[in-house]
């Protein structure tokens, strides 16, 4: 093992974006950041620096919503194929809900653009 008798914090932060340009789904918003926020990484040689790899890691994620917005973070927690998610998952105000600036008459009402902004902090403690 890397680094033994030490302890360490290996630490990668991740900001994204998610919209839902159409539905107002929050909660689609929301799972579109986190996927966006981890579907570019890669931390090949994590198996070598934390002892159990990236089952060990733990996940640290915050999430800026609308005022109001509902989320189901059952979703948003099934976007991460590894790693433990650390609760409670940080849902604070931020995000965009905005006119879209179209009119399509069977959107009337609905064609707004809703944005949610995540931070995922992947963490990997090891102590020897």
């Amino acid at each position: 093992m890397l680094l033994s008798n030490s302890a360490f914090k290996f630490n990668l932060r991740r900001y994204s974006m998610g919209a839902d340009q159409h539905g107002q789904d929050a909660t689609k918003a929301a799972v579109r950041a986190c996927r966006n926020a981890i579907e570019f990484n890669s931390i090949p040689s994590i198996k070598a620096l934390v002892p159990g790899g990236y089952d060990a890691m733990k996940l640290h994620i915050q999430i800026g919503a609308p005022a109001g917005a509902e989320l189901d973070l059952d979703k948003v927690r099934a976007v991460f194929p590894y790693g433990n998610i650390v609760d409670p998952i940080d849902v604070c105000v931020g995000g965009l809900v905005a006119k879209s600036g179209i009119a399509i008459p069977e959107m009337v009402g609905r064609c707004r653009f809703l944005a949610q902004f995540s931070r995922v902090s992947q963490m990997a403690v090891a102590n020897s």
